[in-house]
């Protein structure tokens, strides 16, 4: 079996190119940070580094080694992190990563809750995009994930995962203020759109919509910001879409909701199937209560 503390060393010299420099990220000397890698090699019966004067060269085997026993050792860090809580005789640690974007309200009211009800517990939120979340829950690393779904353009989830559905929201068509009355979707097919959705699956989301309206969207912008979009659409350079989540009114733009039925985003939450214990089924529900209230 591969020994992590080897696994350890290799990723941080791949990472910095020098057994000094790995060996400062890790606590350990230059000399122990090489040992540790010539174990490594031994133990595998393959050149990982080349070692030249003045910095350490990487081969494909190196780098596509610490590549893959990234997660793993961040699985490993955390099952030590828990058994140290356990010893320490405290609650632990509750980890949650989020894809969610910021005006989603979601993530503070349900903290504040968790907090008050468990105060002995640490609760740490990381952002990262949907594909790395998955593996992370996937592989324990996370034990909550926040992400988002689109009816139009659905993503399977690995069989080990669940998701809860948290909420459901209308996308919202944002347009000049002057265009008072309610058109088709089809009537647009004409006009460039600022894309407010989730880059990637969003934007396929939109093209699904759109397509059932027999027409293929002419994307000119995909944008987080909401100010960056409002402002394209008061200057006429497009319409907008949304989702419907609280935006703050703004009189240079109209916002109404789009007629098509599949024109949702879902929130989701996502934890490893089978699995039930006090605290996640606490965050679950929470969560479940602050979209209900919101």
């Amino acid at each position: 079996m591969l020994n992590p503390v080897q696994l350890q060393a290799l990723a941080a010299v791949v990472r910095t190119g020098s057994f000094a420099e790995a060996g400062k990220h890790l606590g350990y000397t230059s000399s122990a940070i090489s040992q540790q890698v010539a174990a490594l090699e031994r133990s595998l019966g393959v050149r990982l580094v080349v070692r030249e004067a003045h910095r350490v060269r990487s081969s494909p085997a190196a780098e596509r080694l610490a590549d893959r026993s990234r997660y793993a050792l961040e699985v490993m860090a955390s099952l030590e992190e828990d058994v140290r809580n356990l010893a320490r005789g405290r609650s632990g640690r509750f980890r949650i990563a989020t894809s969610l974007d910021p005006a989603a309200g979601l993530l503070a009211p349900t903290l504040r809750r968790m907090r008050a009800d468990w105060p002995d517990l640490d609760v740490v939120v990381h952002d990262c995009p949907r594909d790395v979340l998955l593996d992370r829950v996937r592989l324990g690393t996370v034990d909550l994930g926040l992400t988002y779904d689109y009816p139009a353009a659905p993503q399977d989830l690995p069989g080990e995962l669940r998701g809860v559905v948290l909420s459901e929201e209308r996308w919202q068509l944002v347009t000049p203020p002057t265009w008072v009355a309610q058109l088709p979707l089809s009537a647009l097919a004409a006009h460039p759109w600022v894309v407010g959705l989730d880059a990637g699956v969003g934007q396929h989301a939109l093209a699904s919509v759109c397509a059932s309206a027999g027409f293929s969207p002419r994307v000119s912008t995909t944008t987080a910001n909401r100010d960056v979009l409002f402002g394209l659409v008061s200057a006429e350079q497009g319409v907008g879409v949304v989702p419907a989540v609280p935006w703050r009114a703004s009189p240079e733009v109209s916002l109404r909701p789009f007629a098509e039925e599949a024109a949702t985003r879902r929130t989701v939450a996502i934890h490893v199937r089978g699995r039930s214990d006090l605290t996640l089924d606490a965050a679950v529900r929470t969560l479940r209560e602050v979209t209900l209230v919101g």
